[in-house]
């Protein structure tokens, strides 16, 4: 997870975890948003942490 936030060059961007829901928002100073790359952002948010934590936080 480390890695892949430190990775990411988007300025201004912030993650929130909220149950089973990953919130992505920026800081409002660009116009020209990439949704597909947000989205992008996201899915490997969400692929970062290792896979036996998934499945934990699954079983609960």
């Amino acid at each position: 997870m480390i890695s892949f936030l430190t990775e990411v060059a988007d300025e201004g961007l912030a993650f929130h975890v909220d149950g089973d829901r990953v919130l992505l928002w920026d800081d409002g100073r660009r116009v020209d948003v990439d949704l597909a790359r947000r989205m992008e952002l996201i899915e490997r948010f969400v692929g970062a942490p290792p896979s036996y934590l998934r499945e934990y936080h699954s079983a609960r």
